[in-house]
């Protein structure tokens, strides 16, 4: 025995959903598959628990299943059921003969399989007869499928008795990349139509029949000694037979998209595998094939829903539901972890050719949509990520536009246990939903995608001219020098210190009482090779520290100008080093903050700079009215906000008339730069204290009333003179805040989107969105020709992410 270093739960696919999240998931998503009233709108005293057989009838997968958690407390929670429903069969018929798992009277035939008396092997049998029966599951990673099945063998470990079989529903392989439909094998196509003549029918697909048969006998069979579980085992390898070459065939079919570099090569490499999969279907043989299979898949898991679980797909034509918490990967992530070719499959056949940067859970949801029969629902455990940006776009408003119905959501909840991450957990159904919705434990009438009581109708981007660019990507630390780097460097050649500037991160404006970073950076924009040799004590440290990491970027920009910054950035600073101050806010922070920082000095990529903002651009920004928009359309974690402009910046109607923020007093950012010179604190710890209802500082109740005064004036710069604010201390998902009342934030939503609204319908009239447009509206040679152009201090504002791409 040994111990060593292995790899984190999450990473392995064993990261374990406690039991208080798993349960109200499943209870909430089963409730209206095992009851008749749930889905119809009855009250709670009327359901009608349905029988035993359609209880033992239900197929409930979790895609994702890790090491089981989910799936036990499915198994828990039928099993009970179906306890209720014998003993209903009982008490409805008294001294009767005993009866089958199916409710049904005894026939006294041999070998009958019948329900036990004593309790606790009533209950033992009740769980297996469900683990072996409802239950599937599916994971990419095989030790998570091992423990999964121990997972349950514990759960329904009965005395006297082998483990449950198992190997036939919990399955090893990627839920994502696969076939999910029949017509798609046998039309040899992912996206088939009745245009397409089928490559493989009649006797071809009298297999998966076959195997389907297979399959239900070996359900049927009780697992009551090893013998019992030697047949099992049989049945499945003979199921598996049946299928073997149809699995081939559908490796090549997904292999073929999978790996194809254009639409061109992709229809190649499709016709190429349907002549290779026509042969070997009808000739064999099958070893040859599954190698040839192989060696096309290139080492990729597939999973293919209607050969795996044909009884399932095929027969019952999908999941009555689907459990569990898929994993998270951010969308610019995706092709780094699994691959590009994997988020392009994703793309186009999950969410049919869907843009952004979905989080990968989206996918799942779409997946899971597309196995559930009609009757189905659905409950997840996920992050306040599945409602904002492209993962609401792909996932939750997708699933909408398509027919699903949320009925009931828990939203902003804390993690249990030491993990800071906020939960949302959530169910919809495939068709219509009759019943009564539950948001947060209340009853109302209409859930949406954002899984709140309003429609996701989202903001539209606005032709605006104030740019908002993101600082430099450096991609090396050699460029990064400390203070006495920084002295010895300039000594050794003077001339390089003009090539050497500040340079700020989003964690020093955050926590320095300065706003303002300790290191330098050695900065030469996009000079070719002779113009950088010039400095030649600067390029003597970066050929020494920066050029050989960037060697491993053979065949790259990286490597090809190895003294630059992955993204200098120029225009940027072209424009900030013409003025004095520069506009500035972080990526990544708990409070949103701006400030007016000095202009010379290198941003890095966790901060944004505003060109050409005024001092009322500051009021505005700054204020509670902003913030709210913010924190509706951005990405957070927990109480981590990240600064998305494309999604709340650009989205944003500015007020027309900024009179009364030219107007407002304008001691807030002084008054806040004296309290974090004074008490040697930085923003986060500030603002800690400005949120804090018992902090006694005056200096602190003076910036709370100036914030007041700001919030006031950019409600009159809109003409709200009929809102009431509310300011106080209110409690929000991100904690206790200062801020404007509960109904203040969502009215303030409201007039926002619905200006959102018409000002991009003015601007449809004027020509500025269509064909052609680049962001913002405007033609793209016009906003590259009018970038650095200083635009008039009244008008509203242009994002541009990427200025020099």
């Amino acid at each position: 025995v040994f111990v060593t270093a292995g790899t984190d739960r999450r990473s392995s696919g064993t990261h374990y959903t406690p039991r208080v999240l798993t349960e109200p998931i499943v209870q909430h998503t089963l409730e209206p598959l095992v009851y008749v009233g749930p889905a119809e709108g009855w009250p709670k005293s009327e359901w009608k628990l349905k029988s035993a057989k359609e209880l033992l009838d239900l197929k409930i997968c979790d895609m994702a299943c890790g090491s089981g958690a989910f799936l036990v407390q499915v198994c828990r929670y039928l099993a009970a059921r179906l306890l209720e429903a014998w003993d209903e069969i009982q008490r409805a018929n008294p001294g009767q003969v005993r009866y089958t798992p199916e409710g049904l009277p005894s026939t006294g035939q041999p070998g009958e399989t019948l329900i036990p008396d004593d309790v606790e092997e009533r209950r033992i049998y009740a769980l297996r007869i469900v683990s072996q029966r409802c239950i599937y599951g599916v994971d990419i990673n095989p030790l998570a499928v091992e423990m999964c099945k121990l997972s349950l063998w514990l759960l329904t470990l009965a005395k006297d008795k082998p483990f449950e079989f198992l190997d036939h529903n919990i399955r090893c392989g990627d839920s994502l990349v696969g076939i999910h439909d029949l017509e798609q094998l046998s039309h040899f196509s992912l996206k088939p139509n009745d245009i397409d003549q089928p490559l493989f029918s009649g006797p071809w697909l009298d297999g998966v029949d076959e195997a389907i048969a297979l399959r239900l006998k070996l359900e049927d069979l009780p697992s009551n000694s090893v013998e019992d579980v030697e047949r099992q085992e049989k049945l499945l390898k003979d199921a598996n037979e049946k299928i073997a070459r149809l699995r081939c065939a559908a490796d090549l079919l997904v292999s073929a998209e999978f790996w194809g570099e254009s639409a061109k090569d992709k229809l190649e490499r499709v016709r190429h595998a349907a002549v290779k999969s026509g042969h070997f279907v009808e000739k064999g043989p099958t070893e040859e094939f599954e190698q040839v299979a192989a060696k096309e898949r290139r080492g990729q898991k597939m999973f293919h829903w209607p050969l795996e679980f044909p009884e399932v797909i095929v027969k019952r034509v999908g999941f009555d539901a689907f459990v569990g918490n898929p994993p998270f990967l951010g969308g610019r992530y995706i092709s780094g972890h699994f691959g590009t070719p994997y988020l392009f499959y994703a793309k186009s056949q999950l969410a049919g050719g869907e843009k952004g940067n979905a989080d990968l859970v989206a996918y799942f949801y779409l997946r899971a949509q597309s196995l559930l029969r009609d009757s189905g629902s659905t409950g997840f455990v996920g992050t306040k990520t599945i409602t904002e940006g492209d993962t609401l776009d792909v996932g939750l408003m997708r699933l909408e536009r398509h027919g699903s119905d949320f009925y009931s959501a828990d939203t902003s909840r804390k993690w249990p246990g030491a993990a800071s991450v906020l939960y949302v957990q959530f169910h919809w159904s495939k068709s219509i939903w009759q019943g009564k919705r539950f948001l947060n434990g209340n009853s109302v009438d209409y859930i949406g995608p954002q899984l709140s009581g309003q429609s996701a109708t989202k903001p539209f981007s606005l032709s605006q001219h104030i740019i908002a660019y993101q600082g430099c990507y450096v991609h090396g630390m050699g460029f990064l020098l400390s203070a006495q780097e920084c002295s010895e460097l300039i000594a050794s050649d003077p001339l390089s210190s003009d090539c050497i500037y500040p340079c700020l991160t989003g964690d020093e404006f955050n926590t320095s009482p300065t706003l303002l970073g300790e290191r330098q950076v050695i900065y030469f924009s996009d000079f070719d090779e002779f113009e950088a040799k010039r400095y030649k004590g600067a390029w003597k440290h970066v050929l020494a520290n920066v050029k050989p990491e960037r060697m491993k970027y053979v065949g790259t920009a990286l490597a090809q100008y190895w003294w630059r910054f992955k993204r200098p950035t120029k225009p940027l600073y072209e424009a900030i080093w013409n003025s004095e101050q520069v506009l500035v806010c972080p990526v990544v922070t708990k409070y949103l903050s701006f400030a007016w920082l000095p202009s010379r000095m290198i941003l890095l990529n966790k901060m944004y700079a505003f060109i050409s903002a005024t001092p009322w651009s500051f009021i505005l920004l700054q204020s509670s009215i902003f913030d709210v928009w913010v924190r509706k359309w951005s990405a957070s974690l927990g109480e981590t906000l990240q600064f998305a402009p494309t999604d709340c910046y650009v989205t944003f109607p500015f007020p027309y008339d900024v009179g009364p923020l030219n107007r407002c007093n304008p001691e807030y950012h002084g008054l806040r730069t004296e309290i974090m010179s004074s008490s040697q604190e930085g923003l986060t710890k500030t603002y800690n204290r400005f949120h804090n209802s018992e902090e006694p500082s005056a200096n602190i109740q003076k910036l709370r009333e100036l914030h007041v005064e700001m919030d006031v004036a950019v409600a009159a710069a809109y003409g709200w003179t009929d809102l009431h604010l509310g300011h106080g201390f209110h409690e929000t998902k991100q904690g206790t805040r200062f801020t404007i009342s509960e109904t203040a934030r969502r009215e303030v939503l409201q007039r926002l989107l619905t200006l959102n609204h018409e000002r991009y319908a003015e601007e449809v009239k004027q020509g500025l969105h269509g064909k052609g447009k680049g962001k913002g509206g405007e033609t793209k040679s016009k906003v590259k020709k009018e970038r650095l152009s200083k635009p008039k201090s009244a008008t509203p504002m242009l994002f541009d992410m990427e200025a020099d791409g």
